[in-house]
């Protein structure tokens, strides 16, 4: 049932490798959140990926009409997750030491 509906909207060979990619991102995405802090560079992998992915499907949306209906639904997509995912992802510890401690002198 669910790669019907992956080659009902993706017709092409081509445009059914997004999905696929995009599911397996997601689910690593979701195992990720358990722990952001050590799953950073996943994280921002996704930002700037989505980011620079947004960006190009823009461009190719201005020069290619046919490519027009991607700057009301992926490209906004693309940009949206980039920045809510950006937003979200903590850049330190919680608990994390204090930099101007000394970590010899608690021995």
């Amino acid at each position: 049932m669910g790669w019907s509906i992956v080659t009902r909207f993706c017709p092409t060979s081509e445009n059914r490798v997004a999905p696929g990619v995009y599911a397996t991102l997601g689910v690593f995405l979701l195992l990720a959140s358990r722990q952001p802090l050590a799953n950073l560079s996943l994280i921002w992998f996704t930002v700037w990926s989505s980011l620079v992915h947004g960006l190009i499907m823009a461009v190719q949306a201005v020069i290619d009409q046919g490519e027009r209906g991607h700057l009301f639904g992926d490209v906004p997509a693309l940009l949206l997750v980039a920045i809510v995912l950006a937003f979200l992802t903590p850049r330190t510890p919680d608990n994390s030491p204090n930099p101007n401690e000394d970590s010899l002198a608690q021995t």
